[in-house]
């Protein structure tokens, strides 16, 4: 049987959401931390290895992510989700920044979290 190779995921925004994702993220074997990015980087402490802090998100390709996970303010959607979706998955987790303007984007963004979901059951079963 082959080896199931770890998917790479990045955490946008680290409150509450955030530090439990990045929790499960780092226990599972088929999943891999990319990067944690939050806007205000003390936030992030002692917290996290620096290794997986992101500094600016505009250079969140360099971390190599498969999957962007962001729980940040809604902006951040608005702002780079379309830059997430031409990369990589995104996976779409603030829904007060739907509305009729993005609806495209929002389109986007729950088919990427279908082909996760495919993957996921795919990779368990």
């Amino acid at each position: 049987m082959s080896k199931k190779v770890p998917r790479r995921v990045g955490v946008v925004g680290y409150g509450k959401l955030g530090k439990f994702l990045v929790d499960k993220i780092l226990a599972d074997p088929l999943l891999e931390l990319a990067f944690v990015w939050n806007r205000s980087r003390e936030t992030l402490g002692g917290e996290i290895d620096q290794r997986y802090i992101l500094n600016d998100l505009n250079n969140f390709c360099d971390h190599n992510p498969d999957i962007v996970v962001e729980v940040a303010h809604p902006c951040i959607s608005a702002d780079y989700g379309a830059k997430f979706l031409k990369v990589m998955s995104n996976l779409f987790c603030s829904f007060s920044s739907v509305s009729v303007k993005n609806l495209m984007l929002i389109e986007c963004m729950l088919v990427s979290a279908c082909r996760l979901f495919s993957w996921i059951t795919n990779s368990v079963c």
